[in-house]
């Protein structure tokens, strides 16, 4: 699974999340008019470190990765409660 961060998460994530296996980009890397993605994954907690996101992130996409591959938009909040939604909405 291919992922692509936003412009809201620190360069520096894309940078941990290749050296733990995953084929990232950072929006900055290459824009948004290259960027193509039938899921999205919205993390939403205020002050996430950089290291607290590669750990995450991970957590994130091996509880939802079945759904992800379908399409879908996940939600991850302060508690760190999952939301799933299907594409299309």
């Amino acid at each position: 699974m291919r992922l692509l961060l936003d412009q809201g998460l620190p360069r520096r994530s894309a940078e941990l999340l290749r050296l733990e296996g995953f084929d990232v980009l950072h929006t900055g890397e290459i824009g948004m008019s290259e960027a193509s993605a039938p899921s999205v994954v919205r993390i939403r907690i205020q002050g996430l470190r950089t290291e607290q996101m590669v750990v995450l992130i991970p957590q994130v996409l091996e509880a939802i990765s079945e759904e992800l591959a379908r399409g879908a938009v996940a939600s991850i909040d302060e508690t760190l409660k999952i939301r799933v939604r299907k594409l299309p909405l």
